[in-house]
């Protein structure tokens, strides 16, 4: 159901859609061009600009929840290249910050392993993928 699309990753879309305030002009951004790449899977790309200078390119991705599956998974640091190719999915991020030694510094949970510390003051929000058997008037994906 498109109306269940994905929170944040709306929110973003949404945030893009959006004129720049009138006292911040010196920033501006490519208009956002969507393409579908699956059955609720939406992609663009968007590039930010300072002063006429690009200064950041984003990637946004809309998700709907109900055509989409969400996996957590944890291994040895790879690149983004290498998980998609090793995993065969379409869409593929990196959900948290890790330690020079790759450990997570904030709570991942990877098929029932909780990996990383369970408190950490400076990390806020939390992704929750597929919480089966939590509560079962959880949704599906939720920020």
């Amino acid at each position: 159901m498109i109306a269940r699309i994905f929170g944040l990753l709306l929110w973003c879309g949404l945030c893009l859609a959006m004129p720049l305030s009138a006292g911040n002009s010196e920033w501006t951004h490519t208009p956002p061009q969507w393409q579908n790449l699956d059955r609720g899977l939406i992609f663009t790309e968007v590039k930010v600009f300072r002063q006429g200078q690009e200064v950041e390119s984003l990637a946004v991705v809309k998700v709907d929840p109900a055509l989409n599956t969400f996996r957590v998974f944890h291994q040895e640091l790879k690149s983004i290249t290498a998980w998609q190719e090793q995993i065969k999915a379409p869409v593929v991020f990196n959900a948290s910050y890790y330690s020079p030694r790759g450990k997570p510094v904030g709570l991942v949970v990877a098929d029932g392993k909780l990996l990383g510390p369970l408190h950490n003051r400076q990390m806020r929000g939390m992704f929750v993928a597929e919480p089966k058997g939590m509560s079962p008037d959880l949704p599906r994906a939720t920020i």
